[in-house]
């Protein structure tokens, strides 16, 4: 079982990945782990939703999903969050998400 896995759990609709966010950073990407969690960083600040927004968009690009399926779903204002990937299992998220961290499969 890959790192990534372990911050990843399958649920009806799909899949839901924990991740710990930074803002304001360089550029938008996937940083590594972080005690069972993805850690990103987003460019864009906390204000008006726009990181939560900016983190949809990476995940379902990364994913291979449209942004529609793809949602905060608990922890909007926080670090630590939790984001709902619709129409994709754990196993195919984790692989995407192992990708672009560099994690061997």
């Amino acid at each position: 079982m890959s790192e990534v896995s372990e911050a990843i759990r399958a649920v009806p609709e799909g899949a839901v990945v924990e991740v710990r966010v930074s803002t304001r950073k360089p550029q938008a990407r996937l940083a590594g782990l972080r005690e069972r969690r993805v850690e990103i960083w987003l460019h864009s600040p906390a204000q008006e939703n726009r990181a939560n927004r900016e983190l949809e968009r990476l995940i379902a690009g990364l994913a291979g999903v449209p942004a529609s399926q793809v949602q905060v779903w608990s922890g909007a204002k926080g670090r630590n969050k939790s984001v709902l990937v619709k129409g994709i299992g754990a196993p195919e998220l984790a692989a995407a998400l192992a990708a672009a961290i560099g994690e061997p499969p």
